[in-house]
């Protein structure tokens, strides 16, 4: 559970000093019966849920299980996520064959994984009733977040350079984790000595702290935390209402006021972490980069009102890329392409035929907060979401009608603060326009910040700022 979505990173430092030694293994009369963790989970010092953590030795290795249940609120909607991971590992922890499932009341998503060769070969069943295939490569030294915290604990983990894959945003990068010596830290009411580990994953600094073979403690960017304190503990419900997530992480804005109706906007932002994508020609134009800091212009142009375009043409690569299927704008679906073909029918711009189905999208959705890894099929049957749902099916639907267009993540200006949000750019006319399917804005108000284009694989780049982030709005036309 500590690896779904916007909590997922189990992570590796790259540090500039000299590694020290890792301490020891545990021995073996400290790791007899395997590994039995129960820890709450804490967002901001409040509780959201429980995580469970298995590990059974079986003939040829090792069988790493976890359970996970988290319970927040989304724009003042309760949400219960739960996830359930099964992982055969050989006596090194590396994985040979996984399951893993996710239900969070929006969506029941499976995924099977086997491993053979230098390839994981994976099915996934997003609950649209039709076998998502993906292949991975699958190098020497990639673990799961979960094995390679079994590993950590088992005294088996590598240090260094490693490849981490997290079955739930699907994203694989390389992380390079480092012991740090030992700390002290509570534990079950008492001070103790425990083996400190960092690492850095696409950006996210994590802390694992170990003692006597047991991870008791780990904490992740945005003031996340899992704690061992034991099965009654960790089961406890905790009191009041549940966290609200999106207003947690909002971010309220300095300088002068937004407007909705302005064509240019200038931002100055701060604290920012990771390989983020900041600048996308004729909708956000990064114009200075500076100690801590960028700015920033992100304009609202409805490219049929500009006599001049912006750029020459997009390269025929790039067009066939922003066009093609993927794993969840499944572009080339016959149902897709069908309802695409009869939103643009008899429609001759490029322009009009992306409203179109702009219009569509937002007509056909019903507006609802969502948790799902969504997909255009799913979303078809489902017939609601939130920005996430939208953007994934106009995407589908615009690269079905030959419109190149790509996923954006980032932040949306709503009612005085900013939210983290998803919409879409499409190439239209010779030049990128935003498009906000949710809100039904084309071209999408100067109120989106873009900090990462792509679909969800990448959306967790935005994890280190996320908590962080400060905006100053600096001119307004």
């Amino acid at each position: 559970m500590r690896k779904i979505a916007f909590f997922i990173f189990l992570a590796v430092f790259a540090g500039c000093r000299k590694p020290q030694a890792p301490p020891p293994a545990p021995s073996k009369e400290e790791l007899s019966g395997g590994l039995d963790l129960w820890m709450s989970t804490y967002l901001k010092e409040t509780k959201i849920g429980h995580n469970h953590l298995q590990v059974i030795p079986t003939s040829s290795g090792f069988r790493v299980q976890e359970d996970g249940y988290m319970s927040l609120a989304m724009m003042g909607v309760p949400k219960e996520i739960t996830s359930q991971l099964t992982a055969e590992c050989d006596s090194a922890f590396r994985m040979k064959r996984m399951t893993f499932a996710m239900k969070t009341g929006d969506q029941h998503m499976i995924v099977e994984g086997t491993v053979s060769g230098d390839r994981l070969f994976l099915s996934v069943d997003d609950g649209s009733g039709k076998m998502i295939q993906r292949e991975v490569v699958w190098r020497e030294n990639t673990f799961l977040p979960q094995t390679w915290a079994s590993a950590l604990a088992y005294g088996k983990a590598p240090m260094g350079l490693i490849w981490l894959y997290d079955p739930s945003t699907f994203s694989l990068d390389s992380a390079r984790v480092e012991y740090k010596g030992d700390t002290t830290v509570d534990y079950m009411g008492q001070s103790v000595k425990a083996s400190k580990y960092t690492s850095v994953f696409m950006g996210a600094i994590t802390g694992f702290y170990l003692y006597r073979g047991r991870i008791i403690r780990e904490t992740y960017p945005m003031d996340l935390s899992f704690v061992e304190e034991g099965r009654e503990k960790a089961l406890a419900e905790e009191s009041g209402p549940p966290l609200d997530l999106l207003r947690t992480f909002s971010i309220q804005p300095e300088g002068k006021p937004v407007s909705r109706k302005a064509k240019l906007i200038k931002y100055r932002l701060r604290n920012l972490e990771g390989n983020l994508d900041l600048e996308l020609l004729g909708v956000q134009d990064l114009l200075e980069r500076g100690n801590g800091f960028v700015i920033v212009e992100v304009s609202s142009v409805d490219p049929r009102t500009q006599a001049k375009k912006l750029s020459q043409g997009l390269p025929d690569s790039l067009r066939r890329l922003y066009t093609a299927p993927t794993s969840f704008m499944q572009a080339d679906d016959p149902r897709i392409k069908q309802i695409a073909d009869s939103i643009t029918r008899g429609i001759t711009g490029e322009a009009d035929k992306a409203e179109a189905i702009l219009r569509w999208v937002f007509s056909y959705l019903d507006k609802r907060a969502t948790v799902t890894v969504p997909s255009a099929r799913e979303v078809l049957d489902m017939r609601y979401g939130d920005c996430n749902e939208h953007s994934i099916l106009y995407g589908a639907l615009a690269r079905a009608a030959g419109i190149p267009t790509v996923v954006l993540a980032g932040l949306v200006w709503q009612e005085g603060r900013f939210y983290y949000h998803a919409w879409n750019a499409s190439y239209v006319d010779g030049m990128w326009v935003g498009v906000d399917p949710i809100a039904g804005e084309f071209p999408a108000s100067c109120g989106h910040i873009i900090l990462k284009i792509g679909e969800i694989e990448r959306q967790s780049e935005i994890i280190p700022v996320v908590g962080k982030l400060r905006i100053e709005v600096l001119e307004v036309k």
